[in-house]
């Protein structure tokens, strides 16, 4: 069995954050976390969640891992389905994971996206945490 990586030992969850700063009713997608490619580290997405101040019309919200060179809405998904963005302002809403463990991780050279999704008229205050974990010993796809 392969020794853990002593420099990851040490180090705890990462949070990331994607937060709506267009007006009403745009939300760009964008990279939220960058893994370099000569980092040798492995990351899991372990948590997403969302929260805004008004809904959009169909509004969705989807976290993918993107490899280098790869254009942000052909990433793969961390999620089993996209986070409704259509109701329930103010309160936070929980992301479930995709059971697929591979696609929840974060190889050097990749990135993590946020990406929304359906009609976004009226959504306002759009709020994405990512959180991730280092994987420690030998994790690949």
């Amino acid at each position: 069995m392969p020794k853990p990586i002593k420099a990851l030992d040490a180090r705890g969850p990462v949070e990331v954050s994607y937060v709506q700063t267009a007006a009403a009713g745009t939300a760009p997608p964008a990279v939220v976390f960058c893994n370099p490619s000569t980092s040798g580290e492995y990351y899991e997405i372990t948590d997403v969640s969302a929260n805004f101040e008004v809904a959009g019309t169909s509004a969705t919200v989807d976290v993918k891992i993107v490899p280098a060179a790869t254009a942000i809405a052909s990433g793969t998904s961390a999620l089993s389905s996209t986070i409704d963005c259509s109701a329930g302002a103010r309160t936070i809403k929980q992301a479930t994971l995709t059971s697929t463990a591979g696609n929840r991780v974060v190889p050097p050279g990749s990135s993590v996206a946020v990406i929304t999704g359906g009609t976004l008229t009226s959504l306002t205050g759009l709020g994405v945490m990512v959180t991730l974990r280092p994987l420690r010993g030998v994790h690949r796809r």
